[in-house]
């Protein structure tokens, strides 16, 4: 895709009136003196801006003056046209400098005004008729109004009629005229005016030898007249002639020259035409630079800076398709917006603006693959299409851009009505090119693309003959040598494949593999379609060694695709998307490797976005099943440990991106304090860019500035990253865990995960000693649990909304009973029954680590509820842990290199509880029972101890700054699950909500214990079951070591009971000798796990409805 470019139109020469001697006439000597008086002060001022003596204060004084001048001249005085002719040229400077269009208006009333005091055949007319041309040009230029141009013309043309052949202004008249036909041309499309145009300028060169004054300028206009015929007529020779011309004009404005900027931009311009045509990056590079220093002479507020942005912005979008820096993208973009934000409603470059806005969109859509970039791109080309009418020279580029996007939306949303439209699109592009218009094979190459990818949606075979035939065409057009054969020869090869899969034609296969051959050997190392060739070639070779003979060997396939996916120039979202492709399509040994990569790679595409809410946005880009479909992988691989860390590494993805930037570096304070400082800093900034939303009212344009500066951040949070891995003992910094650093989370007792996958369903036993136990789980399936996942929620809210002693409600109660039973006889049961071959006692702690929709489920209370019937409850004390390493940081305090623990006990007197209730907020049901589950607590917990928040002083602001003086915390109030952006769940209380982001800015280190007695302060994501995303999770994130919460909505009337008995049981010993001792006696948070077991034993026995008891769970040590 490429943008159309575009130099803010070729300067126009205005004529100075020449020196004016005044005479009394029916003036007064007074009014005379007076007059000439304001005149000569006027041209003062006027001629030391305009020779750059001084700023536009000189200016602003010329138009007072000027304005005084006038009002002191009768309207009849013979005097007035010259000095109205001589205010609108100061005017029309005033504007130049400040973009008011108020003082461009005033300049033309002016204009035309003399204009009509000056008698025909006067000497004066011709200037007056070029003035108010001039100034008409220019209001054409901002406003885009058509009769402008029109007008200007005319008056050219008249101008031009008043100076023949010998006349001393000829050549002004003729450039001027000129200069105005380009412009119809350029929004016309006639290709009539270009050729006036150009014969006109040249005839103006030859009336301006070397040592003319305006020689640069004239220069200047034949070179961009020429570079707007070569882009119609592709003659190379014009194109060179344009680049000499833009030289030899830019030798004549040395530093410091005024109108410098238009020689750079000019040159700039045909260097990248060059560049385009002949791949020279030595062209582009140039054409940067002169971008660059043209921007440098256009601040804000310089009327051509809107067309030096968007030139610069699409050089530097063609740089990153070369060299893949993403800097140059996120710059490209950042022009291109800066430009069309200084656009007004019609402007000529509006459409261009938003065409080479709408390509670095689309560019970095296909970089990152944010959608949001793809849409945003398709709407700036429709907007561009709207301004193009039939016949604009632009309707070609905006077409093919419009229709090329549309593909990719077709791509990423599978809609045919997107693809058809992108044919379309693409069809009216091809008839627009002549059989030598340059771009006519970029045209058919993406005509057959589109027919290519309809073919794969609806087998039609016609749309695959079409590409194939069309791609031939395109072949033709492109030589050896064509920088663009490369694309067509690797698209050529894929609908050759599949013409062989059709067919069975050897020879077709042969003829795509020599395609593909011929594209890797003559594309450049930094071609963004080398990977996609290796990466294609990998697959012919896998898929048809017989066919191919000896042209390929056992390893050379996996060869080729480490090449592709290893590619540098090969973008995040190549690289994953190649993975998962080669996971769909191939099996062997190569796969294990591969979701090794896929697992890598994924995590880091991930890492584009700044906030950790746009990441979770994002996840959909990464299957769902990945970590655990690799697991499967290795399990069947008999690798149980690799099994392990895959999970690990592919589930929790964002809380284990957070978790990098809290990273313990005591250890390398030690080493390297200096180090260990800058990774802080740098982690700290991060940690602030992923938890902070950015404000709906900021720009785009500050957002996007925001996102480059965020990727900077990460690139040197790599380099330090890696400089800390090369100190002696930090080799694996950050690195992934081993899995002999994941056992220590079995430290208290064994870790089950349960791994499901289409592949198969296991349980992995993780032991502290001893290698892992996988457990089969034969004929289970991601969809059966979908399946009792939906069965359970649906039993719940049915429950909820039921009737006592109805018949919906007993049915629902069933079910939940029967999920139970499934759920002891499918994973519980083979479990127990290794835990109980390897020794594990009864009542002992056990952690399960569930995977997929299994996270929905009360897996903690498997079991047969009859009489005498098994139940996992009453045979060992169960909590849950998301990850491993979760549960190794709860352990550990210190660094995780040393491997230092903390021992968890502690005397009363280093417990600090925070209890925080709030029974009563706008627009919720009030909470009955939290004055009595307070009570409770208090009977329980020394009051020294305990710092109550309550009702009115349970407000967010005091719970957010009583967090960080507090280890323990009990929270009573409402808690509110949002389904669709889960960090936005938050606690109820009084002015205003504590919402899942807030409390992951929270950093406390020593906190130990939670109890969240609140609603579905454990009830994840849905979509995302892996990603754990609740509230209790959070509070695991921020420093609580153990947390109790609920998978639902919680009975009101449980909550005093089960906090009673909870804190009965962690209290304990304070009711073991004199009261006096307590302050000595030890605690432990660890308890929480049995403390909840038999409070939960207590509902039990109380009768309460199964429901409402398995609600309640443990998370962490």
């Amino acid at each position: 895709m490429s943008g159309r470019l575009i130099e803010k139109h070729p300067q126009i020469w205005v004529p100075r009136d020449g020196e004016r001697e005044f005479s009394g006439g029916s003036l007064e000597m007074n009014d005379l003196i007076t007059i000439k008086t304001l005149v000569l002060l006027a041209e003062e001022a006027r001629d030391k801006y305009v020779q750059g003596q001084s700023g536009v204060s000189s200016l602003e004084s010329a138009v007072v003056y000027y304005r005084a001048a006038l009002q002191s001249c009768p309207k009849d005085n013979q005097w007035r046209p010259g000095l109205l002719s001589d205010f609108g040229v100061s005017l029309r400077f005033l504007w130049e400098a400040q973009g008011d269009m108020h003082v461009l208006e005033e300049a033309i009333s002016c204009q035309e005004e003399a204009l009509e005091l000056w008698p025909i055949g006067h000497p004066q007319r011709s200037i007056s008729l070029t003035k108010l041309a001039n100034c008409l040009f220019i209001r054409y230029n901002w406003q885009g109004d058509i009769t402008n141009l029109n007008k200007a013309i005319e008056l050219h043309r008249d101008v031009s009629s008043l100076h023949p052949k010998g006349h001393p202004d000829r050549a002004m008249s003729l450039s001027n005229l000129a200069t105005c036909l380009l412009s119809q041309y350029e929004q016309l499309g006639d290709i009539g005016s270009l050729d006036e145009a150009i014969r006109y300028y040249k005839d103006v060169l030859e009336l301006r030898p070397i040592g003319h004054p305006d020689r640069a300028m004239t220069l200047n206009n034949l070179a961009t007249s020429l570079l707007t015929h070569y882009e119609q007529c592709n003659g190379i020779e014009e194109l060179k002639e344009a680049i000499q011309y833009s030289r030899d004009a830019l030798d004549l404005r040395p530093n410091g020259h005024p109108k410098r900027s238009k020689s750079l931009s000019n040159l700039a311009n045909c260097l990248f035409t060059l560049y385009q045509r002949q791949s020279d990056i030595n062209c582009l590079n140039e054409a940067i630079k002169c971008h660059r220093g043209a921007l440098d002479l256009r601040p804000r507020g310089n009327p051509q800076r809107i067309g030096t942005l968007t030139n610069l912005g699409i050089c530097l979008w063609a740089q990153y398709t070369q060299q893949g820096n993403v800097d140059d993208l996120d710059e490209a973009v950042l022009c291109c917006r800066e430009s069309l934000s200084l656009c007004p409603i019609n402007h000529p470059l509006q459409s261009i603006s938003s065409s080479n806005l709408a390509a670095c969109l689309k560019a970095r859509y296909g970089q990152q693959g944010e959608l949001k970039d793809l849409k945003e791109a398709i709407e700036c080309l429709r907007h561009a299409l709207h301004l193009q009418p039939e016949g604009h020279h632009a309707r070609y580029t905006s077409l093919n851009n419009l229709a090329n996007s549309l593909l990719a939306l077709y791509e990423a949303k599978k809609d045919i009505r997107d693809l058809d439209e992108a044919i379309r699109c693409h069809r009216s592009a091809v008839a627009l090119c002549s059989p030598d218009f340059p771009n006519l094979s970029m045209a058919l190459h993406n005509l057959a693309t589109s027919l290519f990818a309809r073919y794969k949606e609806n087998d039609d075979i016609n749309d695959l003959e079409e590409a194939i035939r069309r791609y031939t065409e395109v072949l033709t057009l492109r030589p050896v040598g064509h920088p663009d054969r490369v694309s067509s020869l690797y698209s050529m090869a894929n609908c050759l494949s599949l013409l062989y899969a059709l067919q069975g034609d050897a020879e077709i296969l042969k003829t795509a593999v020599n395609h593909l051959l011929e594209s890797t050997e003559i594309a450049p190392l930094g071609h963004p379609l080398l990977a996609n060739a290796w990466e294609q070639l990998a697959y012919l070779y896998a898929d048809y060694p017989d066919v191919l003979g000896d042209s390929c060997n056992v390893q050379e396939p996996f060869d080729l695709f480490s090449k592709a996916i290893n590619h540098p120039t090969a973008s995040l979202k190549t690289r994953f998307e190649a993975c998962i492709r080669w996971i769909n399509r191939q099996s062997g040994p190569t796969l294990l490797s591969v979701y090794g990569m896929a697992l890598n790679i994924g995590d880091q595409y991930l890492l584009l976005r700044p906030s950790i809410v746009a990441r979770h946005e994002f996840l959909s880009s990464i299957p769902n099943n990945l970590a655990s479909d690799a697991a499967a992988v290795a399990i069947q691989s008999q690798d149980i440990k690799k099994a392990v860390q895959f999970l690990e590494q592919g589930r929790r993805l964002l809380w284990a991106q957070m978790g990098r930037y809290r990273t313990p570096l005591d250890a390398l304070k030690q080493v390297n304090p200096e180090l260990a400082d800058r990774f802080s800093l740098i982690s700290n900034q991060l940690e602030v860019s992923a938890t902070v939303s950015s404000s709906e009212e900021s720009s785009k344009q500050s957002v996007e500035e925001q996102a480059s500066e965020y990727r900077h951040l990460v690139d040197e949070w790599d380099a330090v990253l890696e400089e800390i891995r090369q100190v002696k003992g930090f080799e694996t910094f950050l690195q992934a865990p081993d899995f002999n650093t994941l056992r220590l989370a079995s430290r208290d007792g064994p870790v089950i995960v349960i791994n499901i996958s289409e592949k198969h369903c296991d349980a992995i036993i993780v032991q502290v000693d001893g290698d892992p136990l996988c457990v089969a789980l034969p004929e289970l399936n991601p969809s059966y649990f979908d399946t009792l996942a939906s069965q359970f929620l649906e039993s719940i809210e049915l429950i909820r909304a039921a009737k006592e002693d109805s018949t919906a409600l007993k049915n629902a109660r069933r079910v939940i009973n029967a999920i139970l039973k499934t759920l002891w006889d499918d994973v519980a049961s083979p479990v127990v029954i290794e835990l109980q071959k390897l020794g594990v006692p009864a009542g002992s702690r056990i952690w399960l680590c569930p995977t997929s929709s299994l996270v929905s489920l009360p897996l903690h209370a498997a079991g047969i509820y009859q009489k005498n019937k098994p139940k996992l409850p009453d045979l060992y004390i169960t909590s849950y842990t998301p990850s491993l390493s979760a549960l190794v940081s709860s352990y550990q305090t210190k660094d995780l290199a040393q491997n230092t623990v903390e021992p968890p006990f502690r005397q009363l007197s280093g417990v600090h509880l925070l209890v925080a209730a709030q029974p009563d907020v706008p627009n919720e049901k009030p909470l009955v029972t939290v004055h009595e589950e307070v009570a409770r607590i208090k009977t329980i917990v020394p009051s020294e101890f305990v710092t109550n928040l309550f009702g009115k002083d349970a407000t967010h602001d005091a719970l957010l700054q009583n967090l960080g003086n507090h280890n323990w915390m009990h929270l009573s109030c409402h808690g509110v699950k949002n389904p669709t952006q889960p960090f936005l769940s938050c606690f109820k209380l009084l002015e205003g909500s504590l919402s899942l982001l807030e409390i992951m800015q929270a950093h406390l280190p020593e906190a130990e214990f939670a109890f969240l007695s609140a609603c579905h302060s454990a009830a994840g994501d849905a979509k995302r079951p892996d990603e754990i995303i609740h509230l209790a999770a959070a509070l695991q994130f921020v420093g609580f070591k153990t947390v109790i919460g609920t998978m639902y909505s919680m009975a009101d009337l449980d909550a005093p009971t089960v906090a009673e008995e909870v804190y009965k049981y962690m209290f304990r010993h304070i009711r073991e000798g004199k009261p006096e001792d307590a302050r000595n006696k030890l605690v432990d948070f660890r308890d929480a796990a049995t403390a909840l077991n038999l409070a939960i034993k207590v509902l039990r026995n109380n009768k309460v409805p199964v429901e409402r008891w398995i609600n309640f769970i443990h998370i962490g040590a």
